[in-house]
């Protein structure tokens, strides 16, 4: 099937936000990180792979905790978008682009209706119907399944089959967003229905395995070490066919070890590497660390909404009381910026001309500058805390380690007393799931992530409504103002409304509270090429494209 792209106004961004409890994120690009780069003038990825390689050794850390329907996660993502086709994929050059779905067409505001890919085979040999594709999102629709999927189906009313190979989903109003957050992420990848039934809990784990179409075929997982999988030699889709013929993904998660295994060949590539070891890779003469755009971005989510940071007052002072510069300069080592927009980077902007530049970073280009005095007004104004606010991160993340320190000293400038506490990522991911586990957690220094170059994307996945890093928290200007936004199938008045959203949210609101945007990195072996420069990568098949150099 060729790469056709979609049209402009089916597609809209989708949340990834995921909880990368990744080292630390960040990486390098060609140039030295002390050297200020324009990131829109980056490339979107290199030179076309020259063919075939037998065998390539990957990282990605941590471990995946899920290859079936998992939550936040691009250590989940990242392995599943190779192995199980999603309906549309998102390519190298950040277009959307039919896949197992091979066309998106609207009938009406309200019916989208998708022909299915025909000669489609899981990799037992069965064929992959539009009953599994009904199935599937069906099945992710089910909040016991998927609780982090709701806010991206608020408006679907049904999915059903209504032809051989079609599938046509009505949603009570018209749903921009869809696309993006769904059909071309994890939760509109397809995976064999009887054998996810079969295995039950099991299913996509190292226990159970999976079964899908994709272009490279689950072999094993050694829990801990590594995961293997082989190029799918009857793969359906000539513009992924594999090149690469046995990968293997490793896990390694200290930082200093992946520096030794990319530099000493063991590995041969990884993206989102850990800013601690770029200084090291930068010089290296096995491989290049490239640097690429990305929609990554710092923010501090207020989490128990009965606590202090309730005080809107309080959200305000703090916001403008950091000094974000500082914050980008101490840990990201030339791989940060300064961001003043609450969700998303400015690479997030590529529609609507320049709404969102006009109307939200020249608008909160004030937050480039931290303001102590109308800062600490409003703390007199609202009652300092009568405790110190408790900020948590990943423990061990060196670079959320010394942002949070930042954070610290500028808030108590403002007479904002703070105390900090690292957690280990299963207890932060806790706090999307389990209400007990936010009491007393009052700021949550976070990378978010998302999974489209769209600030809608976050924003309806995970910022307003039922959006799962609200916490309760309630915005009705935002949420009337993107609710507006997702039924509207036009890009300018799309961005407008988005705009005023992300404004408000910044300005008025302060919930989330920015800090930095992050570029997307990748370090690859000198004998292979072809690899995405961009993230997110992992909403298409993004290691079939890579091969020899």
């Amino acid at each position: 099937m060729g790469g056709r792209r979609l049209a402009a106004g089916l597609v809209a961004l989708v949340l990834g936000a995921a909880v990368l409890a990744a080292c630390d994120g960040g990486g390098s690009g060609s140039g030295s990180s002390s050297k200020p780069v324009d990131v829109s003038e980056l490339p979107n990825k290199m030179e076309p792979a020259s063919g075939p390689v037998d065998s390539v050794t990957w990282n990605i850390s941590p471990q995946p905790t899920s290859l079936g329907v998992p939550g936040f996660s691009e250590n989940n993502y990242a392995p599943q978008s190779i192995m199980c086709d999603h309906l549309v994929a998102l390519d190298g050059d950040w277009n959307f682009v039919p896949h197992l779905a091979t066309e998106l067409r609207w009938e009406t505001p309200t019916r989208l209706v998708m022909p299915i890919q025909e000669g489609v085979t899981y990799w037992d040999g069965t064929p992959l119907t539009a009953d599994d594709v009904v199935w599937n999102l069906n099945h992710v629709m089910d909040p016991a399944v998927a609780p982090t999927n709701q806010a991206n189906v608020a408006n679907v009313e049904s999915v059903t089959k209504t032809g051989d190979n079609e599938v046509t989903v009505e949603f009570t109003q018209h749903d921009s967003t869809y696309v993006a957050t769904v059909l071309a992420t994890n939760f509109g990848a397809i995976h064999k229905p009887s054998v996810v039934q079969e295995k039950g809990d099991a299913y996509g784990t190292a226990a159970g395995g999976i079964m899908c179409s994709g272009p490279f075929e689950y072999e094993s997982w050694q829990t801990g070490e590594s995961m293997t999988m082989t190029a799918n030699p009857d793969y359906w889709n000539d513009d992924y066919q594999p090149l690469i013929q046995k990968l293997t993904i490793r896990f390694v998660s200290d930082p200093n070890a992946l520096a030794s295994a990319l530099l000493s060949g063991e590995i041969d590539g990884a993206y989102n590497l850990p800013l601690s070891i770029t200084s090291r890779l930068e010089g290296a003469s096995n491989g290049t660390l490239q640097r690429g755009k990305s929609v990554l971005f710092d923010v501090l989510i207020p989490v128990d909404q009965s606590g202090p940071l309730a005080d809107v007052r309080l959200r305000k002072a703090l916001s403008l009381a950091i000094d974000r510069e500082a914050v980008a300069k101490v840990g990201y080592a030339g791989y940060g910026h300064p961001n003043v927009q609450a969700v998303s980077s400015p690479s997030s902007f590529t529609y609507g001309g320049d709404v969102f530049k006009q109307q939200v970073t020249d608008k909160l280009d004030y937050l480039l500058e931290p303001d102590l005095e109308q800062a600490k007004g409003l703390v007199d104004d609202a009652g300092a805390p009568s405790r110190p606010l408790t900020l948590v991160y990943t423990a061990g993340d060196p670079v959320h380690e010394k942002a949070a320190s930042v954070i610290q000293q500028s808030a108590a400038q403002a007479g904002i007393d703070i105390e900090l506490a690292p957690k280990d990522p299963t207890e932060l991911l806790g706090l999307l799931t389990t209400p007990d586990a936010r009491a007393g957690v009052d700021l949550w220094l976070r990378m978010g992530v998302q999974n489209a170059p769209d600030p809608l994307v976050a924003i309806v996945s995970g910022y307003v409504g039922k959006g799962v890093l609200t916490f309760g928290h309630e915005n009705s200007a935002a949420f009337d103002l993107i609710s507006q936004a997702r039924a509207e199938p036009d890009d300018d008045a799309r961005a407008e409304l988005t705009a005023q959203a992300l404004f408000q949210m910044t300005d008025e609101d302060a919930f989330p509270i920015p800090l930095v945007y992050r570029d997307n990195t990748l370090f690859l072996n000198e004998r292979l090429g072809g690899a995405w420069l961009n993230n997110p990568y992992w909403e298409g098949p993004w290691a079939a494209v890579i091969g020899a150099k």
